[in-house]
């Protein structure tokens, strides 16, 4: 269903360097008027160019009526992070709300990544003239639990929006063409995460891992009193697991996309499975050595 898009509908993950499997929007094309503050949202200082909107400064009235694609897009996600599912459905395209109720809405909140912020990058006109495609750098309010599964802490959504509203003047927010994609940490902050952890646990400490680790966790107490220094081999996919599947069956089959297995080679030899939550690493399982 189209309401779960920003839930689900992930592209395959990018890394913070910026690579992304989906085309980017360039601000080349054909636009839109520069659209105006709506409402009382209030822009941040990045300029025409680029608006950045948080929870503290960013305001919607009810009765605020997006008058250009960016303002849509704006006043759509100013509802998502002030969590008012009532003005966002209003702000939804004809087809979506005719698909869909208000009460359906409000209960898929709970499946939509939580926006903390974001910041408009770019936009142009579709290739069908039918709407405009607006482009958004995401932070989310990440967390990891096997009901969501993942919810990264940032993304890049494309948002679509088409005419809508009193006689089709005002821009709406067309969700089956809308896409979010995943910006993981660099995988070398995975490899840098696992020796520190490791660390603290040759000092018999307790560190900042997954509540509950899966796999082999028994396997990590070796480390505590062990002698020598921390050593990885690289960082690679749950591919490299010989049985990836607790972590598939916890986290869903987009595990396989974002979790990383580093290679801990001393003083203990162990497979330290990681995942990426808010803007960091995360130990949340553990392998034997391969």
């Amino acid at each position: 269903m189209a309401l779960i898009l920003m839930a689900v509908t992930l592209s395959a993950c990018s890394s913070a360097s910026g690579s992304s499997s989906t085309e980017p929007i360039t601000a080349t094309g054909p636009k839109s008027p520069q659209s105006t503050p709506v409402g009382s949202v209030e822009t941040g200082p990045l300029g025409p160019e680029g608006t950045s909107l948080t929870v503290d400064t960013a305001g919607l009235p009810a009765d605020a009526r997006p008058t250009t694609p960016r303002g849509a897009v704006e006043a759509f996600l100013v509802t998502q992070v002030t969590g008012d599912s009532a003005a966002s459905y209003r702000l939804l395209s004809d087809a979506d709300r005719s698909s869909l109720s208000e009460s359906d809405w409000d209960l898929a909140q709970i499946e939509i990544p939580r926006h903390v912020d974001f910041e408009v990058t770019a936009e142009q006109e579709l290739v069908d003239q039918t709407g405009f495609q607006v482009a958004v750098s995401a932070r989310y309010q990440s967390s990891l639990d096997e009901v969501s599964g993942l919810i990264p802490a940032r993304a890049s959504e494309v948002w679509t929006v088409v005419p809508g509203g009193p006689g089709g003047a005002e821009w709406r927010i067309d969700l089956g063409r809308s896409t979010s994609t995943p910006v993981l940490p660099p995988d070398a902050d995975a490899a840098t995460m696992v020796t520190a952890w490791a660390r603290t646990r040759q000092d018999c400490a307790v560190p900042d891992e997954y509540a509950g680790l899966l796999g082999f966790p028994t396997l990590a107490d070796r480390l505590c009193d062990a002698e020598g220094d921390v050593r990885t081999a690289g960082t690679e996919g749950l591919d490299v697991l010989d049985d990836p599947n607790p972590y598939l069956n916890a986290f869903g089959s987009e595990a396989a996309r974002w979790g990383r297995v580093v290679e801990l080679t001393g003083p203990v030899e162990l497979q330290v499975v990681v995942a990426p939550v808010d803007d960091r690493w995360l130990v949340i399982g553990i392998a034997p050595p391969a």
